[in-house]
């Protein structure tokens, strides 16, 4: 198995801080420890936050760009997705409740872990220790985690011997 990408859930690097997620300075602290970071988008009336449940932290497009090559952005409402489109420097997704989705560079977010699939363009959520510890697909990209430490320890891998992967994918 290939050792995959962490992306730290709403910026935690061990276990949900629920006071802390989203913030863009906790986001950077993440991004500051060698790991990227999914964040969640929200479009009211034309602005753009961070937050999970609701919109906390206004944010600007540049704030997104300028972060493009270590942000995973899920699009928490329609708005969100619309200001996204066509943004093709960001990375980015939606979803409700669907099993799985399609991000903007062709990856698959798969929730439901009893899927299995010959690609190796997944990222999964494993949202917990014993999720990370309960994995079975052999073929992924990446993970989404609160917990990148304990998911960097178990799979062995320094942030930057990956970049090449990513460039790989989209130059060849």
């Amino acid at each position: 198995m290939k050792k995959p990408l962490i992306y730290a859930h709403r910026g935690n690097l061990d276990g949900p801080k629920p006071d802390r997620e989203n913030n863009p300075d906790y986001i950077d602290e993440a991004i500051n420890a060698g790991f990227r970071a999914e964040v969640d988008l929200h479009d009211i009336n034309g602005h753009l936050f961070l937050g999970h449940d609701y919109p906390q932290y206004l944010i600007s497009m540049n704030y997104l760009r300028d972060r493009s090559d270590v942000l995973l952005i899920h699009a928490k409402n329609f708005r969100a997705l619309q200001r996204l489109n066509g943004q093709s420097c960001l990375h980015y997704f939606c979803h409700t409740s669907d099993p799985y989705t399609i991000t903007s560079r062709d990856y698959l977010w798969i929730h439901d872990l009893s899927i299995e699939t010959d690609s190796d363009d997944v990222i999964l959520p494993l949202m917990t220790v014993g999720l990370i510890e309960s994995v079975k697909q052999s073929r992924f990209n990446s993970i989404c985690t609160d917990f990148v430490y304990y998911a960097q320890s178990k799979f062995c891998y320094h942030f930057d011997e990956f970049k090449h992967y990513e460039q790989s994918r989209t130059t060849g």
